[in-house]
Protein backbone atom coordinates (compact mmCIF):
# COMPACT_ATOMS: atom_id res chain seq x y z
CA UNK A 1 0.00 0.00 0.00
CA UNK A 2 1.18 3.48 -0.85
CA UNK A 3 0.34 7.10 -0.18
CA UNK A 4 -0.24 9.72 -2.87
CA UNK A 5 -1.26 13.37 -2.73
CA UNK A 6 -3.79 14.80 -5.17
CA UNK A 7 -4.34 18.52 -5.62
CA UNK A 8 -6.82 20.42 -7.73
CA UNK A 9 -8.31 23.85 -8.34
CA UNK A 10 -12.10 24.11 -8.53
CA UNK A 11 -14.08 26.99 -10.00
CA UNK A 12 -17.31 27.23 -8.02
CA UNK A 13 -20.71 27.52 -9.72
CA UNK A 14 -21.70 30.23 -7.24
CA UNK A 15 -19.22 32.42 -5.40
CA UNK A 16 -18.70 32.31 -1.65
CA UNK A 17 -19.15 35.84 -0.28
CA UNK A 18 -16.81 36.99 2.47
CA UNK A 19 -17.49 40.03 4.62
CA UNK A 20 -13.99 41.12 5.67
CA UNK A 21 -12.44 43.88 7.71
CA UNK A 22 -8.68 44.14 8.22
CA UNK A 23 -8.07 40.40 8.27
CA UNK A 24 -7.97 39.11 4.72
CA UNK A 25 -6.14 35.85 5.09
CA UNK A 26 -7.90 32.61 5.84
CA UNK A 27 -5.96 29.54 6.89
CA UNK A 28 -6.78 26.32 5.04
CA UNK A 29 -9.47 24.16 6.59
CA UNK A 30 -7.95 20.77 7.37
CA UNK A 31 -9.52 17.53 8.54
CA UNK A 32 -8.94 13.80 8.52
CA UNK A 33 -11.43 11.32 7.11
CA UNK A 34 -12.41 8.04 8.78
CA UNK A 35 -10.27 6.11 6.27
CA UNK A 36 -7.15 8.13 7.37
CA UNK A 37 -7.06 10.32 4.24
CA UNK A 38 -6.27 13.96 5.06
CA UNK A 39 -7.99 16.93 3.35
CA UNK A 40 -6.91 20.56 3.04
CA UNK A 41 -9.41 23.12 1.64
CA UNK A 42 -8.24 26.63 0.78
CA UNK A 43 -10.09 29.62 -0.69
CA UNK A 44 -8.47 31.98 -3.19
CA UNK A 45 -9.22 35.25 -1.40
CA UNK A 46 -8.66 38.57 -3.29
CA UNK A 47 -6.52 39.96 -0.44
CA UNK A 48 -5.18 43.07 -2.19
CA UNK A 49 -8.64 44.15 -3.33
CA UNK A 50 -10.01 43.73 0.20
CA UNK A 51 -7.15 45.69 1.77
CA UNK A 52 -7.41 48.62 -0.64
CA UNK A 53 -11.21 48.90 -0.28
CA UNK A 54 -10.94 48.66 3.49
CA UNK A 55 -8.31 51.43 3.60
CA UNK A 56 -10.49 53.67 1.42
CA UNK A 57 -13.60 53.25 3.59
CA UNK A 58 -12.44 52.29 7.09
CA UNK A 59 -12.70 55.89 8.34
CA UNK A 60 -16.50 55.58 8.01
CA UNK A 61 -16.66 53.35 11.08
CA UNK A 62 -17.40 49.65 11.22
CA UNK A 63 -16.72 48.98 7.53
CA UNK A 64 -16.84 45.54 5.92
CA UNK A 65 -15.71 44.67 2.42
CA UNK A 66 -17.77 42.04 0.63
CA UNK A 67 -15.64 39.99 -1.70
CA UNK A 68 -16.30 36.92 -3.80
CA UNK A 69 -14.39 33.65 -3.73
CA UNK A 70 -14.86 31.91 -7.07
CA UNK A 71 -12.02 29.40 -6.81
CA UNK A 72 -10.99 26.92 -4.12
CA UNK A 73 -7.98 24.65 -3.93
CA UNK A 74 -8.14 21.20 -2.48
CA UNK A 75 -5.39 18.80 -1.52
CA UNK A 76 -6.06 15.24 -0.39
CA UNK A 77 -3.46 12.86 1.01
CA UNK A 78 -4.70 9.40 -0.01
CA UNK A 79 -3.59 6.58 2.27
CA UNK A 80 -3.71 2.87 1.43
CA UNK A 81 -3.45 3.19 -2.35
CA UNK A 82 -2.89 -0.30 -3.74
CA UNK A 83 0.48 -1.18 -5.23
CA UNK A 84 -1.33 -2.02 -8.49
CA UNK A 85 -2.83 1.49 -8.67
CA UNK A 86 0.53 3.12 -7.90
CA UNK A 87 2.11 1.04 -10.69
CA UNK A 88 -0.68 2.15 -13.04
CA UNK A 89 -0.07 5.81 -12.17
CA UNK A 90 3.58 5.34 -13.12
CA UNK A 91 2.53 3.39 -16.28
CA UNK A 92 4.55 0.36 -15.20
CA UNK A 93 1.89 -2.23 -14.36
CA UNK A 94 2.91 -5.41 -16.18
CA UNK A 95 -0.57 -6.56 -17.27
CA UNK A 96 -2.40 -3.26 -17.81
CA UNK A 97 -2.73 -1.76 -21.28
CA UNK A 98 -1.07 1.64 -21.80
CA UNK A 99 -2.91 4.57 -23.39
CA UNK A 100 -2.01 8.09 -24.44
CA UNK A 101 -4.16 11.15 -23.65
CA UNK A 102 -3.73 14.45 -25.50
CA UNK A 103 -4.30 17.83 -23.81
CA UNK A 104 -4.17 21.34 -25.21
CA UNK A 105 -2.64 23.53 -22.50
CA UNK A 106 -1.68 27.20 -22.21
CA UNK A 107 1.93 26.22 -22.82
CA UNK A 108 1.12 24.01 -25.81
CA UNK A 109 0.06 20.42 -26.46
CA UNK A 110 0.73 17.77 -23.83
CA UNK A 111 0.59 14.00 -24.31
CA UNK A 112 0.34 11.80 -21.21
CA UNK A 113 0.80 8.06 -21.14
CA UNK A 114 -1.36 6.28 -18.58
CA UNK A 115 -2.91 3.01 -17.54
CA UNK A 116 -6.50 2.71 -16.39
CA UNK A 117 -6.98 2.85 -12.60
CA UNK A 118 -10.76 3.24 -12.51
CA UNK A 119 -11.26 2.33 -8.84
CA UNK A 120 -8.67 4.91 -7.76
CA UNK A 121 -10.17 7.49 -10.15
CA UNK A 122 -13.63 7.01 -8.64
CA UNK A 123 -12.19 7.27 -5.11
CA UNK A 124 -10.35 10.50 -5.94
CA UNK A 125 -13.39 12.11 -7.58
CA UNK A 126 -15.67 11.06 -4.72
CA UNK A 127 -13.38 12.47 -2.04
CA UNK A 128 -12.86 15.75 -3.93
CA UNK A 129 -16.60 16.15 -4.46
CA UNK A 130 -17.50 15.15 -0.90
CA UNK A 131 -14.90 17.47 0.66
CA UNK A 132 -15.90 20.53 -1.39
CA UNK A 133 -19.60 19.84 -0.85
CA UNK A 134 -19.11 19.49 2.93
CA UNK A 135 -17.60 22.99 3.13
CA UNK A 136 -20.17 24.47 0.73
CA UNK A 137 -23.02 22.95 2.79
CA UNK A 138 -21.52 24.40 5.97
CA UNK A 139 -21.30 27.89 4.46
CA UNK A 140 -24.65 27.66 2.68
CA UNK A 141 -26.61 26.33 5.64
CA UNK A 142 -24.92 28.20 8.51
CA UNK A 143 -24.20 31.53 6.84
CA UNK A 144 -27.25 31.93 4.60
CA UNK A 145 -25.44 31.71 1.26
CA UNK A 146 -28.30 29.85 -0.42
CA UNK A 147 -26.93 30.43 -3.94
CA UNK A 148 -23.99 28.06 -3.42
CA UNK A 149 -24.35 25.04 -5.69
CA UNK A 150 -22.91 21.69 -4.72
CA UNK A 151 -20.69 19.73 -7.08
CA UNK A 152 -22.48 16.88 -8.80
CA UNK A 153 -21.22 14.33 -11.28
CA UNK A 154 -22.49 11.92 -13.80
CA UNK A 155 -20.67 8.57 -13.46
CA UNK A 156 -19.59 8.69 -17.12
CA UNK A 157 -17.89 12.07 -16.68
CA UNK A 158 -15.34 11.20 -13.99
CA UNK A 159 -12.21 11.79 -16.09
CA UNK A 160 -13.78 14.95 -17.52
CA UNK A 161 -14.15 16.19 -13.93
CA UNK A 162 -10.49 15.39 -13.16
CA UNK A 163 -9.48 17.28 -16.31
CA UNK A 164 -11.71 20.25 -15.48
CA UNK A 165 -10.22 20.69 -12.00
CA UNK A 166 -6.72 20.03 -13.35
CA UNK A 167 -6.14 17.24 -10.86
CA UNK A 168 -2.48 16.42 -10.30
CA UNK A 169 -0.84 13.73 -8.20
CA UNK A 170 2.51 12.96 -6.67
CA UNK A 171 4.06 10.40 -4.40
CA UNK A 172 6.29 11.73 -1.64
CA UNK A 173 8.38 14.69 -2.79
CA UNK A 174 8.25 13.71 -6.49
CA UNK A 175 7.12 16.27 -9.07
CA UNK A 176 3.40 16.83 -9.79
CA UNK A 177 1.84 14.95 -12.72
CA UNK A 178 -1.53 15.30 -14.40
CA UNK A 179 -3.97 12.68 -13.05
CA UNK A 180 -5.43 10.50 -15.79
CA UNK A 181 -7.04 7.30 -14.53
CA UNK A 182 -10.06 6.51 -16.70
CA UNK A 183 -10.38 5.54 -20.35
CA UNK A 184 -12.65 7.72 -22.43
CA UNK A 185 -15.60 5.77 -23.79
CA UNK A 186 -17.99 5.92 -26.73
CA UNK A 187 -19.92 8.79 -25.10
CA UNK A 188 -17.34 11.38 -26.07
CA UNK A 189 -14.22 10.07 -24.42
CA UNK A 190 -11.38 9.29 -26.80
CA UNK A 191 -9.01 6.37 -26.47
CA UNK A 192 -5.56 7.02 -27.92
CA UNK A 193 -2.89 4.36 -28.24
Amino acid sequence: MGTIEVRCKITLRGAIVLACQKDTSYAPIRWQLANADAVSFEMEVPEEQIRSQYQMHSSKGDWFVNSKVDVVRLSVLFQNVSADDVDRLYVRHATAEAFREHFETDSGPLDIDYQEASELGRRVVKEIRDAVNAVLRLIRDNYGQHWLRLLSLDEEELQNFLDEVRAEWREGANSWKRLVTLIRNRNGWIIRQ
